[in-house]
């Protein structure tokens, strides 16, 4: 596979994978809106991200969009040219003698602007990873807060809608690697889903067209998930046969909580169903500087060494379980902090 193709520079910027409607006028976090795209919520577009440099811009974010809008189609020579560039920064680093920067995919939750998923992209990066993101459209509205159980039906609604795109984004990003990793050395590829982004998962995963698309990740994380933790079981055993599987929990997460109200039981904040031997549990409730964190890898990663440990080592595809501060507790079937 010839990597010496036109020359991208993807080192150290976002790659945001979408299916969101665009607006090509815009160059900043405007670039994608809230809805889903008008040509079909399958169609697929691609854009790099970085943090404005300019002090005097009022925006965050400095976008270029690689595809063309007015033309989808998720087989689309950027998202093919882009996922190159990835591999070629890789061997790059080898050919450099330094050690190649891994690489995370990363697909968010409810009530996110593009702007809130781009930070948590950066706050991912801070464990040193380049990240991907599938950036998918759950801030649909009505924003007024006391309309926010509408505005998360309606989100739920999208995150159906989504998963031929999920689909197609996987399909193609783990199709180019295994080209890749056939004809190469092998890469250090790892895949986090965050809260709501865990049902798009499950959509998907239980959906008759899944065809093994995680097996390209060392490691699966489902981080505090808004997901039914009943029967979880179910559609996680499929993931367990193509990654090393890890599930956080938080039986205090204040986020998941307001979700309860109006759902069973959650993944990601039900300690008492840890029920697969194959998948990992961790149980983050009551560790130091936990709290009701909705995202331990932020500020409890930050101020914990064991959940920050944890972190970086399923980030970076090794395993959670060797991270120090941990114990396993048979009778629960979860690894809890010490």
């Amino acid at each position: 596979m010839d990597l010496r193709a036109k020359n991208m520079d993807v080192k150290g910027k976002i790659i945001v994978v979408s299916n969101r409607n665009v607006d090509k006028n815009r160059h900043d976090e405007g670039l994608f809106g809230d809805d889903l795209n008008p040509k079909g919520s399958e169609q697929l577009n691609i854009a790099l991200a970085q943090r404005e440099t300019d002090p005097q811009s009022a925006s965050n974010w400095q976008l270029e969009l690689l595809s063309n809008p007015a033309n989808p189609s998720y087989r689309k020579p950027k998202l093919f040219e882009t996922f190159k560039a990835v591999m070629r920064q890789i061997e790059q680093d080898r050919a450099d003698g330094a050690k190649p920067v891994n690489w995370l995919v990363f697909t968010h939750g409810f009530n996110q602007s593009l702007d809130k998923n781009l930070r948590k992209c950066e706050e991912l990066a801070s464990y040193g990873v380049n990240v991907i993101t599938f950036s998918w459209p759950s801030n649909p509205g009505p924003q007024e807060f006391w309309l926010k159980h509408k505005e998360y039906q309606r989100a739920v609604k999208n995150a159906k809608r989504s998963v031929v795109a999920f689909e197609r984004f996987l399909e193609f990003f783990s199709t180019y690697v295994n080209q890749f990793q056939s004809a190469h050395c092998e890469v250090n590829l790892n895949f986090i889903v965050h809260s709501l982004g865990n049902f798009l998962v499950e959509e998907f995963v239980k959906s008759s067209t899944y065809d093994n698309e995680f097996k390209v990740f060392s490691n699966v994380i489902l981080h505090q998930g808004d997901a039914d933790s009943y029967q979880h079981e179910l559609w996680v055993a499929k993931i367990v046969n193509d990654a090393r599987v890890y599930i956080t929990i938080n039986d205090k997460d204040y986020v998941l909580a307001g979700s309860d109200v109006v759902n069973p039981n959650r993944l990601g904040n039900s300690s008492d169903n840890c029920v697969m031997q194959q998948a990992k549990y961790f149980d983050f409730t009551d560790g130091e500087g936990v709290g009701v964190s909705h995202r331990p890898w932020f500020t409890p990663g930050k101020s914990n060494p064991a959940v920050g440990e944890f972190f970086t080592k399923v980030l970076n595809g090794h395993r959670g379980e060797h991270a120090d501060g941990w114990q396993y507790v048979p009778a629960k079937n979860y690894y809890e902090l010490g």
